[in-house]
């Protein structure tokens, strides 16, 4: 026989460690961050994403979601090592980004709701 006092279980930590591993890309994939590493690029301004955002304006105006077209602030970085602005998709239409005219979503009553919207926003 062998002594097994004081050695460590190799196989619970390894398990533990897996389960760890497991949560954390479950999370990631969820909430579509980077928990570990998602903080880095806020020191440099943060990753461009003007064509991300327009697609997802695209998105909006085609399902005529006006709550997302007109009112969901996003936070644009025209370029690398620049500041986050807050836009919604009818204020990005009216910066000349490459984002189309919404033509399923009524454009007066887009016009106060956005207003609204970004001074009510809290930089974040």
């Amino acid at each position: 026989m062998t002594n097994k006092r004081g050695q460590i279980p190799w196989k619970i930590i390894g398990v533990i460690l897996a389960l760890a591993v497991l949560a954390i890309f479950i999370y990631a994939l969820a909430t579509g961050t980077n928990p570990l590493f998602g903080g880095i690029e806020s020191f440099g301004g943060g990753k461009v994403n003007v064509q991300q955002t327009i697609r997802s304006c695209e998105q909006a105006c085609l399902t005529h979601s006006v709550f997302d077209y007109c009112d969901k602030v996003r936070y644009v970085v025209e370029q690398k090592g620049l500041d986050k602005k807050a836009y919604t998709c009818r204020t990005l239409q009216d910066k000349s980004l490459g984002l189309d005219d919404c033509v399923n979503i009524d454009p007066q009553a887009c016009l106060n709701k956005s207003t609204a919207s970004l001074n009510a926003t809290v930089k974040p």
